[in-house]
């Protein structure tokens, strides 16, 4: 499973490209996201 932790920074940083994305267009849900990467963390 360690293979995940070696992706996760990079999923991140694409996360936090995608809010920022988001965010001009006002239509992001930020509550999705944690969601999403609690349920990707189990």
């Amino acid at each position: 499973m360690n293979y995940i932790y070696k992706y996760f920074d990079l999923f991140a940083a694409l996360f936090c490209v995608i809010i920022t994305d988001k965010r001009k267009e006002g239509k992001f849900d930020l509550s999705k996201l944690v969601s999403f990467s609690h349920g990707f963390a189990e």
